[in-house]
């Protein structure tokens, strides 16, 4: 199976790079999967709500402050505050504290087999390293059992977040609003999936309803051509909610800021094109043709936002006094995300006919306070998961393509995002073994927590407007596979490389020299 040899080609080069064996971050099985493999709320064929129809087919929210059939949430018979709709959201109406329902008397890990399997804990009574602290199943299934810690009110959590209620505890999501006194009437400050689309999925967000909402939940949205939906989610450009397709597997590594990925939006311009990279075109139908030009100018944006990522990288690294071979590595690796984009342009110029390349990139507020658990943070997220992710999608896409160019580019760019991957997890290593006991205990805690939230956004299979030409054996040819084989890949990528090299991490000594380039 493609998908299995790409991921061992990976995890092999990642437990070489981080001198962990070479297996060990491949192989196994874990829940991520499972926990991925339900369609997403509004994929059932429920027609959209009647809220009007936008130009370009998406409904248009028209009624802010609609909540059908209002039920407040009552856990442990308290009033959370939060209150679920029949529309399928819901909305904070009050502030109140959360009820904390653990340690329960059992959990999801088994009990005492847990840590007697070498997990970190088997039930609640095990995470006491903080308040309100959980056993869990870290990826959704029982292959990995970590200790999460969630909260009771608002203060528990970081500025920009708020403490959704659950059982057994509560957990801070990022919001926009603190409960709907902080909306324009009738709005109400209501959940939203926080992304989609590239790179993105961030968990749950609240954020005020507006006039600007193309949706409220998934059902609101239209199925796109081939009978494929779209997702309700918050749309950061927009300020709004939108409808787009759900996380996919894509290239590079992702500009995040704000939790969401940025990228330039397209220019005609022909200065972004590496030479040579010249697919054959001729004999394509004209809606493959259409549908390649979408997906390499798609990957052309998140390259050239790639080299953004790495260039706040480097500042990062030199803030927090990093190794030489870290700052080596990571100019090396901007510049090879440099060229990534010269070639998937020239790619995506080919097939559209017309010169493509990147406009000005926004980096407004790109660079905040760096410290070792916001650097940690944003690494796990764009190296250890999403160059990983890059890097196997890559290697998958390598083995069906056909195109002597595209061959050539893919080639390339998954060696180089294989190397960057191992880049982002010896960088991780190091802050660990350089951090003390509490910050090993959060940053496993950090990498459960960002797994859970890709594994939550990433884990069915959707697709874009191009789904009539996407994975026919002219766009497989070109580098360009179905969106329901990329979604299987993000679930391996998570299941059987990022967890086991996460747990492989911690237990391996840290090294002070690059062990995959050498170095001049």
């Amino acid at each position: 199976m493609r998908t299995l040899r790409a991921v061992g080609v990976v995890g092999a080069a990642l437990g070489g790079a981080l001198g962990i064996g070479l297996f060990a971050c491949g192989g196994g099985s874990s829940g991520v999967g499972d926990a991925a493999e339900g369609g997403l709320p509004g994929d059932d064929g429920a027609a959209p709500r009647d809220g009007g129809t936008g130009a370009d087919g998406s409904v248009v929210h028209l009624s802010p402050g609609t909540c059908t059939n209002p039920v407040p949430v009552v856990i442990g018979g308290k009033n959370t505050g939060f209150v679920r709709c029949e529309e399928g959201y819901q909305h904070r109406a009050t502030i109140a504290d959360c009820p904390s329902l653990a340690p329960r008397a059992s959990s999801q890990c088994g009990g005492g087999g847990g840590k007697d399997a070498g997990m970190e804990c088997g039930d609640d009574s095990d995470c006491t390293a903080k308040p309100n602290g959980i056993c869990r199943a870290s990826t959704g299934g029982a292959f990995f059992c970590g200790c999460a810690y969630g909260c009771v009110r608002d203060s528990d959590c970081a500025a920009g977040q708020l403490c959704e209620c659950g059982d057994p505890v509560g957990f801070c999501v990022t919001t926009k609003c603190t409960d709907d006194t902080k909306c324009a009437a009738p709005s109400l400050c209501a959940s939203v999936p926080a992304g989609f689309g590239g790179c993105g999925g961030e968990g749950t967000a609240y954020l005020c309803q507006t006039s600007a909402d193309r949706c409220d939940v998934a059902s609101d949205c239209p199925m796109k051509d081939g009978g494929q939906p779209q997702i309700c989610g918050y749309d950061a450009d927009a300020g709004a909610r939108g409808c787009g397709e759900g996380p996919l597997a894509c290239p590079g590594r992702p500009f995040l800021v704000d939790s969401a990925p940025r990228v330039a939006s397209l220019a005609i311009r022909g200065d972004w094109h590496a030479p040579g990279f010249v697919p054959h075109v001729s004999g394509l139908p004209a809606d493959v043709r259409a549908a390649l030009a979408e997906h390499w100018a798609r990957a052309g944006q998140m390259e050239h936002a790639s080299v953004a990522a790495f260039a706040r990288f480097a500042l990062e690294l030199l803030a927090l006094g990093a190794p030489a071979w870290a700052i080596v590595e990571t100019n090396a690796a901007m510049a090879e995300e440099t060229e990534h984009a010269r070639i998937t342009f020239a790619l995506a110029s080919a097939y559209a006919g017309r010169a493509l390349g990147p406009s000005p990139l926004s980096i407004d507020g790109a660079l905040g306070s760096v410290t070792d658990r916001s650097v940690f943070a944003t690494l796990v997220r764009e190296g250890c998961i999403g160059e990983t992710i890059a890097a196997i999608s890559a290697t998958d896409a390598l083995e069906a393509a056909e195109d002597v160019a595209v061959r050539e580019a893919l080639a390339r760019i998954a060696a180089d995002e294989t190397r960057h991957a191992a880049l982002a997890w010896r960088v991780a290593r190091w802050l660990v073994a350089r951090g003390d006991t509490s910050f090993g205990v959060w940053a496993g805690e950090e990498i459960a927590r960002a797994v859970a939230e890709r594994a939550a956004s990433g884990g069915a299979a959707t697709q874009s407007s191009r789904t009539v030409a996407e994975g026919s054996a002219h766009a497989r040819a070109h580098g360009l596979g179905d969106a329901r084989t990329e979604a299987a890949l993000v679930r391996a990528a998570l299941r059987d490389l990022v967890v086991p090299c996460a747990a492989a991490m911690f237990d391996a000594p840290a090294v002070d020299a690059p062990s995959h380039r050498a170095v001049s």
